[in-house]
């Protein structure tokens, strides 16, 4: 016969093996960098597919980092100023900016003329844009944001 001790021994390591959480394989693992950069681009009027996107980094196939974002926008011809991430910094910004973020990933805030503030994508807690508080948004930063600014054209030479 089984002791009460045995018993709940028994019961407790059944709880455990349940409460474990699953194990994710790489594909499984939610993406927080590439929802800010599609975001990001669209914002700018160069929307791209996912895939278009994916063939501009050096491996397509595996997830996306802080320094491949940073290298996809600078390949469309994006200008990247780095700026230490400041609620006044992002309540000022005229550019959307990119906040690395300490827990991983990234958020993008959007800012525009039609909204009474600026707009934040921030995928680790919200699929939508929604108005987040700027105090919070820097005090999750890693400490430098990125803002993003169209490069500049020189003008087309006209013929004459």
């Amino acid at each position: 016969m089984n002791s009460p001790d045995s018993i709940i021994s028994q019961m407790i390591k059944q709880t455990e093996a349940q409460t474990e959480p699953p194990e994710l394989a790489v594909e499984d693992v939610p993406d927080f960098y590439l929802p800010c950069l599609l975001a990001v681009l669209a914002h700018l009027d160069k929307p791209m597919s996912q895939a278009a996107l994916r063939s501009r980094v050096a491996d397509p196939d595996a997830g996306w980092s802080w320094p491949a974002v940073v290298d996809a926008l600078q390949s469309l011809g994006f200008l990247l100023q780095e700026a230490p991430c400041t609620p006044q910094m992002l309540s000022e910004a005229v550019e959307p900016v990119l906040v690395r973020l300490k827990a991983g990933g990234c958020a993008a805030l959007l800012p525009s003329h039609e909204w009474a503030e600026p707009m934040v994508l921030w995928p680790m807690r919200s699929a939508q844009l929604e108005a987040w508080d700027l105090q919070a948004l820097a005090d999750a930063s890693a400490g430098a944001c990125v803002r993003v600014v169209p490069a500049l054209r020189p003008p087309k030479e006209e013929a004459h």
